[in-house]
């Protein structure tokens, strides 16, 4: 067997990919059938969370993608072990529908997660949770699987090296907008800091809540973003140079 006949040989042997028409849009039917299974990661799911998602169902499936981390009969004894006063203080910027609720929430994750605790910032996220879900138990799971399970809560423990690399990667690699940062005494911490709640607080719900679908399924898909901001800097230098300080931060 000479080598070109091996190759095509290996090739043929390989698992194909599924090409696009090959691949299935879910009808609502079928959605409702795959809720009621045990939750199986496939090539086909992925397309369709990301082009085929039923909004309507946004809160079955979340609840289907995270069942399986849940821990029956905890709850309710977390949220009474150790009261966080980061907390109470962080309940009335939340605008949460339910006050009670999220403060449970965050309580028991704090309790829960012992290593990380409470941090500012997961108020943010577990109101945007709890607001879509409206129930507290199943919102702290949800949040749990994001922090804990997919490990977002690295972005909460990210140690401030992390940003001083980054700040001498835009003092030489973009030095004049370094400069107009620095003029406002404005760091990358500020601008790259914990994104995900970001989202929520900077872009419109359905399009945030879109990419937390996506996001569920699709993990450490989201940690792309430090690269692709990254690489705004250098095209807008110039319009990032002449704005004002508060537009500073909005153009990174």
């Amino acid at each position: 067997m000479n080598c070109c006949t091996r190759r095509q040989k290996q090739h043929q042997d390989r698992p194909q990919k599924a090409k696009r028409q090959d691949l299935i849009y879910y009808t609502m039917e079928e959605w409702n059938n795959i809720l009621k299974k045990p939750f199986e990661n496939t090539i086909e799911l992925h397309v369709n969370f990301r082009q085929n998602f039923p909004v309507n169902l946004r809160s079955a499936i979340w609840v289907w993608v995270i069942d399986h981390t849940r821990l029956k009969n905890i709850y309710k004894k977390l949220i009474d072990i150790q009261q966080n006063q980061q907390i109470l203080k962080d309940i009335d910027r939340s605008k949460c529908s339910n006050p009670q609720s999220l403060k449970n929430i965050l309580q028991a994750y704090a309790n829960y997660d012992t290593r990380l605790g409470y941090v500012q910032g997961m108020n943010i996220i577990a109101t945007s949770i709890f607001e879509q879900i409206q129930n507290e138990e199943l919102s702290f799971w949800i949040l749990n699987y994001i922090l804990n399970i997919l490990d977002y809560g690295r972005m909460f423990r990210m140690d401030l090296l992390y940003f001083r690399i980054l700040d001498k990667r835009i003092k030489y690699e973009v030095p004049k907008v370094f400069q107009k940062m620095d003029s406002y005494n404005i760091d990358s911490q500020q601008c790259f800091d914990f994104q995900l709640f970001t989202l929520f607080q900077c872009c419109r719900k359905e399009f945030a809540l879109r990419i937390l679908d996506v996001f569920l399924l699709e993990k450490e898909c989201i940690y792309q973003f430090f690269n692709v901001r990254n690489t705004i800097y250098y095209p807008h230098q110039n319009t990032i140079i002449i704005t004002k300080r508060n537009f500073v931060v909005q153009m990174s």
